[in-house]
Protein backbone atom coordinates (compact mmCIF):
# COMPACT_ATOMS: atom_id res chain seq x y z
CA UNK A 1 0.00 0.00 0.00
CA UNK A 2 2.73 2.33 0.59
CA UNK A 3 4.65 1.95 -2.30
CA UNK A 4 1.47 2.36 -4.05
CA UNK A 5 0.96 5.72 -2.85
CA UNK A 6 4.97 6.63 -2.86
CA UNK A 7 4.68 5.94 -6.64
CA UNK A 8 1.15 7.97 -7.31
CA UNK A 9 1.95 11.20 -4.97
CA UNK A 10 4.81 13.79 -5.11
CA UNK A 11 7.95 13.21 -4.43
CA UNK A 12 8.24 14.42 -0.66
CA UNK A 13 9.75 12.00 1.51
CA UNK A 14 13.04 9.93 1.94
CA UNK A 15 13.69 7.38 -0.57
CA UNK A 16 10.56 8.88 -2.57
CA UNK A 17 11.78 10.38 -5.26
CA UNK A 18 8.67 9.16 -7.26
CA UNK A 19 5.91 11.02 -8.72
CA UNK A 20 3.94 9.38 -11.63
CA UNK A 21 0.33 10.08 -10.60
CA UNK A 22 -2.09 8.24 -11.55
CA UNK A 23 -2.07 6.85 -15.29
CA UNK A 24 0.86 5.18 -15.28
CA UNK A 25 -0.37 2.48 -12.40
CA UNK A 26 -3.61 2.57 -13.93
CA UNK A 27 -1.98 0.94 -17.52
CA UNK A 28 -0.03 -1.41 -15.59
CA UNK A 29 -3.04 -2.69 -14.24
CA UNK A 30 -5.38 -3.28 -16.69
CA UNK A 31 -3.11 -4.02 -19.28
CA UNK A 32 0.31 -5.83 -18.56
CA UNK A 33 -1.03 -7.47 -15.00
CA UNK A 34 -3.65 -9.45 -16.77
CA UNK A 35 -1.58 -10.82 -19.27
CA UNK A 36 1.00 -12.16 -17.03
CA UNK A 37 1.61 -16.05 -16.43
CA UNK A 38 1.79 -15.66 -12.44
CA UNK A 39 -0.74 -14.48 -10.07
CA UNK A 40 -1.71 -10.79 -9.07
CA UNK A 41 1.40 -9.08 -6.81
CA UNK A 42 3.65 -6.20 -6.84
CA UNK A 43 6.45 -8.39 -8.78
CA UNK A 44 3.88 -7.96 -12.30
CA UNK A 45 3.09 -4.68 -11.62
CA UNK A 46 6.33 -3.67 -10.71
CA UNK A 47 8.10 -5.04 -13.78
CA UNK A 48 5.27 -3.89 -16.03
CA UNK A 49 5.80 -0.33 -14.43
CA UNK A 50 9.41 0.02 -14.86
CA UNK A 51 9.05 -1.43 -18.47
CA UNK A 52 6.92 1.42 -19.04
CA UNK A 53 8.71 4.15 -17.02
CA UNK A 54 12.55 3.54 -17.26
CA UNK A 55 13.46 6.98 -16.21
CA UNK A 56 12.23 6.30 -13.04
CA UNK A 57 13.06 2.94 -12.58
CA UNK A 58 16.18 3.77 -10.05
CA UNK A 59 13.46 6.01 -7.97
CA UNK A 60 10.60 2.99 -7.99
CA UNK A 61 13.95 0.32 -6.57
CA UNK A 62 14.06 2.86 -4.11
CA UNK A 63 10.86 2.36 -2.55
CA UNK A 64 11.04 -1.11 -2.93
CA UNK A 65 14.46 -1.77 -1.21
CA UNK A 66 12.65 0.31 1.60
CA UNK A 67 10.45 -2.18 1.83
CA UNK A 68 12.65 -5.18 1.30
CA UNK A 69 11.80 -6.48 -1.69
CA UNK A 70 13.98 -7.53 -4.55
CA UNK A 71 14.37 -4.97 -6.89
CA UNK A 72 15.25 -6.96 -10.32
CA UNK A 73 12.39 -8.52 -10.07
CA UNK A 74 10.48 -10.64 -12.57
CA UNK A 75 6.47 -12.06 -12.70
CA UNK A 76 7.57 -15.25 -10.54
CA UNK A 77 9.86 -13.61 -8.19
CA UNK A 78 12.41 -15.81 -8.92
CA UNK A 79 15.11 -13.28 -6.69
CA UNK A 80 13.37 -12.18 -3.86
CA UNK A 81 14.80 -13.56 -0.98
CA UNK A 82 12.92 -11.85 1.66
CA UNK A 83 10.72 -14.42 3.36
CA UNK A 84 9.05 -12.15 5.67
CA UNK A 85 9.82 -14.53 8.85
CA UNK A 86 8.18 -17.66 7.19
CA UNK A 87 10.40 -20.40 6.58
CA UNK A 88 8.31 -21.07 4.06
CA UNK A 89 7.38 -18.28 1.88
CA UNK A 90 10.26 -18.05 -0.46
CA UNK A 91 10.50 -19.16 -3.53
CA UNK A 92 7.47 -17.80 -3.84
CA UNK A 93 6.77 -20.64 -6.95
CA UNK A 94 8.76 -24.07 -7.08
CA UNK A 95 9.41 -24.93 -10.71
CA UNK A 96 7.15 -28.23 -11.07
CA UNK A 97 8.46 -30.72 -13.69
CA UNK A 98 6.49 -33.56 -15.29
CA UNK A 99 6.39 -37.16 -14.26
CA UNK A 100 9.01 -36.41 -12.01
CA UNK A 101 8.43 -37.33 -8.77
CA UNK A 102 6.51 -36.18 -5.62
CA UNK A 103 7.61 -32.28 -4.62
CA UNK A 104 7.29 -31.22 -0.92
CA UNK A 105 5.67 -27.65 -0.59
CA UNK A 106 4.99 -26.44 3.57
CA UNK A 107 3.16 -23.62 4.51
CA UNK A 108 1.58 -22.67 7.93
CA UNK A 109 -0.86 -19.84 9.65
CA UNK A 110 1.56 -18.12 11.82
CA UNK A 111 1.17 -14.97 10.22
CA UNK A 112 -3.04 -15.41 10.07
CA UNK A 113 -5.66 -17.32 7.67
CA UNK A 114 -6.86 -16.83 4.57
CA UNK A 115 -4.90 -14.54 2.33
CA UNK A 116 -1.83 -13.94 4.43
CA UNK A 117 2.03 -15.31 4.17
CA UNK A 118 2.68 -19.25 4.24
CA UNK A 119 -1.14 -19.59 3.88
CA UNK A 120 -0.74 -21.03 -0.06
CA UNK A 121 1.94 -22.53 -1.56
CA UNK A 122 2.30 -22.37 -6.02
CA UNK A 123 3.90 -24.44 -8.24
CA UNK A 124 5.00 -22.93 -12.13
CA UNK A 125 4.11 -25.55 -14.69
CA UNK A 126 5.21 -25.13 -18.21
CA UNK A 127 3.46 -27.48 -20.80
CA UNK A 128 5.76 -27.28 -24.20
CA UNK A 129 2.38 -28.87 -25.97
CA UNK A 130 -1.08 -30.04 -24.96
CA UNK A 131 -1.34 -32.10 -22.18
CA UNK A 132 -3.47 -34.25 -20.34
CA UNK A 133 -2.47 -33.49 -16.16
CA UNK A 134 -2.93 -35.46 -13.46
CA UNK A 135 -2.36 -33.97 -9.81
CA UNK A 136 -2.44 -35.70 -6.55
CA UNK A 137 -1.18 -33.61 -2.99
CA UNK A 138 -0.84 -35.56 0.15
CA UNK A 139 -0.66 -34.35 3.14
CA UNK A 140 1.78 -35.82 5.82
CA UNK A 141 0.94 -36.04 9.22
CA UNK A 142 2.98 -33.92 11.93
CA UNK A 143 2.52 -31.88 15.11
CA UNK A 144 -1.24 -30.53 13.85
CA UNK A 145 -4.42 -29.85 15.95
CA UNK A 146 -5.44 -32.42 14.12
CA UNK A 147 -3.93 -35.33 12.63
CA UNK A 148 -5.29 -35.69 9.29
CA UNK A 149 -4.11 -32.80 6.91
CA UNK A 150 -6.86 -31.49 4.01
CA UNK A 151 -5.02 -30.26 1.35
CA UNK A 152 -6.80 -28.46 -1.64
CA UNK A 153 -5.65 -27.44 -5.32
CA UNK A 154 -6.33 -24.82 -7.53
CA UNK A 155 -4.69 -24.73 -11.15
CA UNK A 156 -4.60 -21.30 -13.00
CA UNK A 157 -3.99 -20.07 -15.77
CA UNK A 158 -3.61 -16.22 -16.77
CA UNK A 159 -6.24 -15.33 -14.09
CA UNK A 160 -8.89 -17.98 -14.65
CA UNK A 161 -9.17 -21.43 -12.43
CA UNK A 162 -9.07 -24.36 -14.95
CA UNK A 163 -8.90 -26.76 -12.24
CA UNK A 164 -10.30 -26.95 -8.43
CA UNK A 165 -10.86 -29.67 -6.03
CA UNK A 166 -11.62 -29.07 -2.10
CA UNK A 167 -12.53 -32.94 -0.90
CA UNK A 168 -12.27 -33.71 2.68
CA UNK A 169 -8.83 -35.76 3.60
CA UNK A 170 -5.34 -36.39 3.26
CA UNK A 171 -5.32 -36.69 -0.44
CA UNK A 172 -6.40 -34.77 -3.80
CA UNK A 173 -6.18 -36.03 -6.87
CA UNK A 174 -7.74 -34.60 -10.04
CA UNK A 175 -7.53 -34.82 -14.13
CA UNK A 176 -7.49 -31.91 -16.38
CA UNK A 177 -7.58 -32.88 -19.82
CA UNK A 178 -5.89 -31.36 -22.70
CA UNK A 179 -4.49 -28.18 -21.63
CA UNK A 180 -2.99 -26.81 -23.85
CA UNK A 181 0.50 -25.24 -24.08
CA UNK A 182 1.45 -22.78 -22.02
CA UNK A 183 2.49 -21.73 -18.03
CA UNK A 184 -0.11 -22.87 -15.39
CA UNK A 185 0.36 -21.80 -11.59
CA UNK A 186 -0.72 -24.85 -9.45
CA UNK A 187 -1.59 -22.91 -5.74
CA UNK A 188 -1.78 -25.93 -3.15
CA UNK A 189 -3.02 -25.15 0.64
CA UNK A 190 -3.82 -27.31 4.03
CA UNK A 191 -7.48 -26.10 4.62
CA UNK A 192 -7.78 -25.07 8.08
CA UNK A 193 -4.89 -22.09 6.74
CA UNK A 194 -7.47 -20.47 4.96
CA UNK A 195 -10.49 -21.04 7.37
CA UNK A 196 -9.86 -19.72 11.19
CA UNK A 197 -12.99 -21.54 12.05
CA UNK A 198 -11.49 -24.87 10.97
CA UNK A 199 -9.23 -26.31 13.88
CA UNK A 200 -6.15 -25.12 13.12
CA UNK A 201 -3.11 -27.91 12.06
CA UNK A 202 -0.20 -25.78 12.76
CA UNK A 203 2.46 -26.12 9.88
CA UNK A 204 1.90 -28.52 7.25
CA UNK A 205 3.88 -30.13 4.21
CA UNK A 206 2.21 -31.75 1.46
CA UNK A 207 3.56 -33.85 -1.31
CA UNK A 208 2.50 -32.88 -4.99
CA UNK A 209 2.52 -34.85 -7.36
CA UNK A 210 2.40 -33.84 -11.62
CA UNK A 211 2.35 -36.65 -14.16
CA UNK A 212 1.35 -36.25 -17.56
Amino acid sequence: MKILWDLFDGANEPNDTVALGFTPIYNAMITAQPATDSLTAIFPFIRALKASNASSATGINALLAEQSIASNVDDFATSETNAGGSADAVPVYTDATLNAGAQQLCGDAAFGNYNKLGNRRFLRLVLAQSTTLSITAAGLAGAQVSPVPDPDIVVWRRGQVVGFTNGVGAQESMSLPSLAAGTYVIEVFEYSHTDAAEPQRGRTCINVSVTG
